[in-house]
């Protein structure tokens, strides 16, 4: 698997309330990256530690409003992650404004997986993809081939 270069940075870009981000996702024509996880998840935790914090994988991110929501912190939480068909944890999905699905996975693979399911939503989206994850995805390809 191709390798993806990069240094850890904070995660620090989190909304926290989905209807407020996506209210603003709307009116900004953004589209919504939302981490869907609860309490004391490992591969959610991974997620964070590894993907999230790769500087690569948050410039991916860049153009997305990004929300977490702890689907077991309340009713109004776990009603979203119904809503988005959380299928365990952590779920990852990313919207357009008007809530159409752009892509949306389960589970922690590491970095490389994470950024081609970027790539996934980009080009669901129309969104221009940065340089790299373009070389990212054709170089997956070749290596697959």
């Amino acid at each position: 698997m191709a390798e993806l270069a990069g240094e850890k940075k904070p995660v620090n870009f989190w909304e926290m309330d989905y209807h407020t981000a996506l209210a603003k996702a709307k009116n900004e024509s953004k589209p919504l990256f939302v981490m869907l996880t609860i309490q004391g998840c490992g591969p959610c935790k991974r997620l964070e530690e590894e993907a999230l914090a790769h500087s690569a994988i948050q410039s991916f991110l860049e153009p997305f409003l990004k929300v977490q929501i702890y689907a077991d912190a309340n009713e109004k939480n776990a009603e979203i992650a119904k809503k988005l068909q959380a299928s365990g944890y952590p779920t990852l999905v990313c919207l357009d404004g008007n809530e159409k699905v752009l892509n949306r996975w389960s589970g922690y693979g590491g970095v490389t997986e994470f950024a081609l399911e970027c790539a996934k939503a980009y080009e669901e989206g129309k969104i221009p993809q940065p340089e790299e994850l373009k070389k990212l995805v054709e170089k997956v390809k070749k290596n697959s081939s």
